[in-house]
């Protein structure tokens, strides 16, 4: 179910697009997306082992909340943003810092877009998806190597048995906060739309 702030959120985010405020003009609804995140982390408690990619959105999302923390103690933050790295790029390896909500930058200048929902960099045209109605980018969760997993290599364990043996356990899989994440959200979360892509 929608929290009603989420769904007041979309409906203002649709009214706006309805009286020609260009898609770039609208500013991204930063209370959702403050709610994405804490859930996010929140969540992430409760999986089992996350891989990298699991990881790269929990840092993600914390360097989000910690910028907006931040920012309401009226801190200043650098244009650089959050000083630690929470990806490589994939271009040079380099690392990149958090520095904004829709684009990140590695430290050789190489630029990507950000996903709407998980806020992870969108590698190449080709991963990303669309909101046919706000345009805001999404990773393509069929396009990502998380996905592309074997079924029994996704969080396969041997548990013993207590007499010697073992059994082979499946888990939840080793990228279960993003396989959780993007099964949960088959609409754009800003406004409802579609995705294209």
């Amino acid at each position: 179910m929608l929290h009603s702030d989420s769904v007041r959120s979309r409906y203002r985010r649709l009214v706006e697009l309805a009286h020609g405020k260009s898609r770039k003009e609208s500013p991204p609804d930063l209370s959702l997306i403050r709610r994405l995140a804490t859930e996010i982390t929140i969540v992430q408690r409760t999986l089992p082992a996350d891989g990298p990619m699991g990881q790269s959105i929990l840092r993600t999302c914390q360097a989000i909340l910690d910028t907006m923390k931040a920012r309401e103690e009226g801190v200043e933050t650098t244009s650089a943003g959050s000083s630690s790295e929470i990806e490589k790029c994939t271009v040079c390896g380099s690392g990149i810092t958090f520095e904004a909500l829709k684009w990140a930058r590695c430290s050789s200048g190489h630029q990507f877009g950000r996903c709407g929902l998980s806020f992870l960099i969108i590698p190449s045209p080709s991963a990303a998806k669309s909101c046919t109605i706000c345009g805001t980018k999404y990773l393509n969760e069929y396009t990502m190597n998380a996905f592309e997993q074997k079924e029994e290599e996704a969080g396969a364990t041997q548990v013993p048995n207590g007499d010697g043996s073992s059994t082979i356990k499946q888990g939840v899989g080793n990228e279960s906060l993003v396989r959780m994440l993007f099964a949960a959200c088959n609409a754009c979360i800003y406004c409802g739309g579609n995705f294209m892509g």
